[in-house]
């Protein structure tokens, strides 16, 4: 199980209510906030039906496909409105790490450095300052992962440099201990000559348990589902980790890291895909309270 159990009827209620009454449809090509809503909501929603797979279990493959649908959309939205955020950007490159597709990372990654969020000094929309805000969890991450995925080594043993340097965040409650967690995996998945991350990535999912515990209502499942930790071991797999056939925690199914390698899909224009049917009749019983 990968959603929490006081949380599970509401969010399968939310798929219900937002995916299968509501379906998104995009809308014309030239209204640019309502291209940025569509995208961004066909980019959560499709980790929801991934995240809702896995926890009722289902096929890898399918949880990979719908990841794989999300990252498309997120790689649109960036392309479209340039308006990318770090947090997303770790978790839009864990998506396109479960398709192991190393160009498709390495396009995306250069166009958000490109991206007043990804430059340093331009002005973030998100922070509404220069780049790297103070005491910006995030930033410093996705700079270095981005840096990783575009292969500019030597900015990114910079990076690296810096985010090792840096003092402990000072955001939120437990901020400090996620904050040195996420710091080791990092500098481990990225520098590391021969990485092997799964004790870090146990490490950093009990700091997750906690520090993001009260993120749930804002849709943000890194207790649940650990993206941001997850896009670091992707990158270590592409250096070379022998990715294990177990998981270091439920919130990690590394398993996602070990399928075959696909392209990353184009995002299609239209309405979000068809839901397989044998999962839409899962997520109706367990919306309904039932198994």
């Amino acid at each position: 199980m990968i959603v929490r159990a006081t949380r599970r009827r509401d969010f399968y209620q939310g798929i219900v209510r937002i995916f299968l009454e509501h379906p998104l449809t995009a809308p014309p090509e030239q209204l640019e906030g309502a291209v940025y809503s569509y995208l961004r909501g066909a980019w959560r929603q499709y980790q929801m039906l991934a995240i809702a797979v896995l926890d009722l279990g289902f096929e890898v493959e399918l949880a990979r496909r719908y990841l794989a649908e999300s990252a498309s959309a997120g790689v649109e939205l960036q392309k479209r409105t340039g308006k990318s955020s770090s947090p997303e950007v770790l978790q839009t490159l864990f998506r396109i790490g479960v398709c192991r597709d190393p160009r498709a990372a390495r396009a995306f990654s250069a166009g958000y450095l490109e991206t007043p969020e990804g430059r340093r000094g331009a002005v973030s929309v998100r922070m509404m300052a220069p780049t790297p805000a103070p005491d910006d969890h995030w930033w410093h991450l996705a700079n270095a992962l981005a840096l990783f995925h575009r292969g500019s080594a030597d900015e990114l043993t910079l990076a690296l440099d810096e985010l090792a340097s840096l003092p402990p965040r000072k955001q939120f409650a437990r901020s400090a201990e996620w904050w040195s967690a996420i710091v080791r995996l990092a500098v481990l998945c990225l520098a590391a000559p021969t990485p092997d991350p799964f004790v870090q990535l146990g490490l950093v999912a009990e700091v997750n348990q906690r520090m993001f515990a009260r993120d749930d209502r804002d849709l943000f499942y890194e207790a649940w589902f650990a993206e941001l930790a997850m896009s670091f071991a992707s990158a270590a797999a592409q250096r070379g980790w022998l990715v294990p056939g177990e998981d270091p925690h439920p919130s990690m199914p590394l398993r996602l890291l070990t399928l075959a390698p696909i392209d990353l899909p184009p995002h299609r224009w239209s309405a979000l895909s068809p839901v397989d049917p044998a999962l839409v009749s899962a997520i109706q019983r367990s919306a309904a309270g039932r198994r």
